[in-house]
């Protein structure tokens, strides 16, 4: 019995041609007021071929083949009864494979294949009935990027992240779609930089952020929201608004006496309290300057001279982030002189010699 093949052109309305209604999800294809059985042939542009399929019954059935204006495939599906079953596969323009997998009763199962245009596989994941059970991505040289490990009897997935070198930089737990529970986030050398808890896909609690090994502060979250930073080496607070504005700092009472002792002219005592990396100390001017009290100058200038050659660098780096200098509009010297933000940021490299 020849197939009743109904071909539509790009000038064409396919409702004037087909009914489609729903069913349980599936899509019934109707004509002449009946379920349609043959095959469907949709025309684009200079009558290219852009999609071809079989419908059984009014359902979607076996090959579907759907191609770019250049000819080649863009998807290869395969359908039972109106559902994705089978092979499924997508292609970049040229022609090469980007994505291959398997479809169950319209949901995926089994292993799931992604790759980069030059051919190099990008991600491989394993599904049950549609869900993930563990994955893989991967650099462009083939190198891992993340994976997440299922854990037994649970839907939560472990999740860990590397960098190009291999060096782990993240873990933590996925379930549902969303990030849950602990999390250690780690610097490109491996060095530990923050670990913390996710409470319903948003940080929650108090997480602890390190720098050298060491807790460097510790910043409180409310679903999500930024609350307020303790620095417990330096002895103050910050706290933040709902956009992460800071609104105001609080000292802790014996940093606070020391402070008042004209600012931070007495060096001697801030290195009694510090006992801590040079960049904490520098973190102790740099509030200092935002809360606009007055700054001895040349104290400052002694100070940044003693700063070792090998930390100079990256301790600028850290000033120009920490100190928003297009926000700070005077800083007061005890010489009397009033500087712009950016003139201080000049002034600390200079110091240093840089």
């Amino acid at each position: 019995m020849r197939m009743n093949i109904v071909k539509i052109y790009e000038h064409d309305n396919i409702k004037d041609i087909f009914l489609v209604e729903k069913s349980n999800g599936i899509d019934i294809f109707y004509k002449d007021q009946k379920p349609f059985t043959g095959k469907l042939e949709i025309y684009g542009k200079n009558e290219k071929l852009e999609l071809t399929g079989e419908i059984q019954g009014g359902m979607r059935s076996k090959k579907w083949i759907q191609y770019y204006p250049n000819g080649e495939r863009e998807t290869v599906e395969h359908y039972l009864f109106g559902k994705r079953n089978g092979r499924y596969e997508i292609f970049f323009k040229d022609g090469s494979l980007m994505l291959s997998g398997y479809f169950i009763d319209g949901k995926e199962d089994g292993l799931w294949t992604w790759y980069y245009p030059i051919g190099t596989m990008k991600e491989k994941s394993n599904y049950s009935k549609g869900i993930p059970q563990g994955w893989k991505f991967y650099y462009g040289d083939g190198k891992l990027k993340s994976e997440g490990i299922p854990i037994v009897n649970s839907d939560t997935k472990k999740i860990n992240r590397y960098n190009r070198m291999g060096i782990k930089i993240y873990e933590g737990y996925f379930e549902n779609m969303i990030n849950v529970g602990k999390f250690i986030v780690y610097r490109d050398n491996g060095e530990l930089s923050r670990k913390g808890r996710y409470k319903n896909g948003k940080i929650d609690g108090q997480i602890e952020n390190y720098y050298e090994g060491k807790i460097n502060s510790i910043s409180t979250y409310i679903e999500g929201k930024l609350q307020k930073e303790y620095f417990p080496n330096e002895k103050f607070t910050k706290y933040f608004d709902e956009k992460r504005n800071l609104i105001k700092i609080e000292y802790d009472i014996e940093k606070e006496n020391l402070l008042r002792q004209n600012g931070i002219e007495n060096i001697s005592k801030i290195d009694r309290i510090e006992k801590k990396n040079i960049f904490s100390k520098v973190l102790v001017y740099l509030e200092i300057i935002k809360s606009n009290s007055k700054i001895n100058k040349s104290k400052t200038e002694e100070f940044l001279r003693k700063i070792p050659e090998s930390e100079k660098i990256d301790i600028l780096n850290k000033i120009e982030q920490y100190l928003n200098i297009n926000e700070i509009r005077q800083i007061k010297f005890d010489t009397g002189s009033v500087w712009t933000g950016k003139d201080v940021f000049l002034f600390f490299k200079e110091g240093m010699e840089l």
